[in-house]
């Protein structure tokens, strides 16, 4: 089994190098257009066969019918294994958890209120901090992305906060050795994702990180660093969650560390109503006019397009969690919480901020 999981991670990490080095310097989302195919290639077929079922020569439906269907299941099972062969099996082989030190014990309430006491004062040093950066460019798509990639390409940087026996590596902890090379690009479907209440997505097939540039400007950071994990191979996404997190918030660019401070937040406060009512009424009192007109904000994004689309896309999604070693399904983003009371309960509660 060990030579198994040895041999893979050895594969990806020289498969998706190979996919960087080529796709990341195509400025377009060449997964969007795969997809795009695919959905075309089955459309079409479909309707084939609707119109096989309606015609009338008799003799020869039933075996074209059949035929087609079997090209349909073919390419269907060759969409899978490309699916398992290109990324799929890291949810069998790949855990930072298990890569880690980081040791995961059933979180106490306490811890879940220190938390969110850190957020909040963390959130608030990083408000003051953008209040002193009148430089507007920070705040585009394309500077974000440009920083996210910098913040795991940056081998010139030491990196203690990404626990791991592997300080030496470009990305310590991590336990695979990037290119020069990052695949993040704004999605072609930016709109679309809106309604399936999606602000970003790696596509298995192309290696790249997507991500959906309209949502607003404070998710761009924490979503970039989080795409960029699953780049990595690590498919679970409270994993990604947590180490979009600790790239975020470990840099001197005072709204990265607001991104992954406030997402953070976002994640542990419903955490805490659900075990301390009072506890939650008391916390939120020390939320700043600011900080809670972002959350507002962001709120009332995601509200507007809320649908049947969403409903449906997280349904599905749900269920392809769950068939991914999530049981929680779309929940299994909000822990989060217990990865980041864990590692504060061994590191302590400290500056991430790195100095170069």
């Amino acid at each position: 089994m060990r030579m198994i999981k040895s041999g893979w991670l050895s594969f990806y990490s020289a498969y998706s190098n190979l996919l960087r080095f080529f796709l990341s310097a195509v400025p377009f989302s060449v997964g969007d257009l795969y997809y795009l195919l695919i959905a075309g290639f089955f459309l079409i077929e479909i309707c084939l066969i609707f119109k096989l079922a309606f015609s009338r020569q008799e003799k020869l439906k039933l075996r074209k019918i059949s035929k087609k269907s079997i090209i349909l299941l073919f390419v269907l099972f060759l969409i899978y294994l490309q699916f398992m062969l290109s990324w799929g099996l890291n949810y069998m082989y790949r855990s930072y958890i298990d890569e880690s030190n980081l040791i995961v014990s059933p979180v106490k309430t306490v811890a879940v209120d220190s938390l969110c006491q850190y957020l909040i004062k963390s959130c608030i040093q990083d408000k003051l901090a953008m209040a002193k950066n009148s430089d507007t460019a920070q705040y585009s798509a394309q500077c974000i992305f440009n920083h996210a990639k910098f913040r795991y390409l940056d081998s010139n940087s030491k990196q203690p906060y990404l626990p791991g026996k592997y300080q030496q590596e470009v990305i310590p902890g991590l336990h695979l050795k990037l290119s020069t090379r990052i695949s993040l690009k704004p999605s072609l479907y930016s709109s679309m994702m809106n309604y399936m209440g999606v602000s970003g997505y790696f596509n298995p097939f192309t290696g790249e990180a997507q991500v959906n540039q309209q949502i607003p400007a404070v998710e761009l950071p924490f979503t970039s660093c989080h795409e960029i994990a699953h780049e990595l191979g690590y498919g679970f996404e409270y994993e990604a969650n947590f180490i979009g997190y600790l790239v975020s918030t470990s840099d001197k660019n005072a709204f990265f560390n607001y991104s992954g401070h406030l997402t953070a937040l976002m994640y542990a406060l419903p955490e805490l109503r659900s075990r301390d009512s009072i506890g939650f009424k008391k916390i939120i009192k020390t939320l700043t006019p600011g900080i809670i007109a972002d959350i507002r904000n962001d709120l009332l994004y995601w509200r507007k397009y809320r649908g049947s689309t969403e409903r449906l896309i997280s349904y599905f999604y749900t269920g392809y969690l769950k068939a991914n070693k999530q049981p929680q399904g779309m929940q299994s983003y909000s822990d989060l919480v217990p990865l980041l009371c864990a590692y504060y309960k061994q590191y302590g509660y400290q500056p991430l901020i790195l100095t170069h």
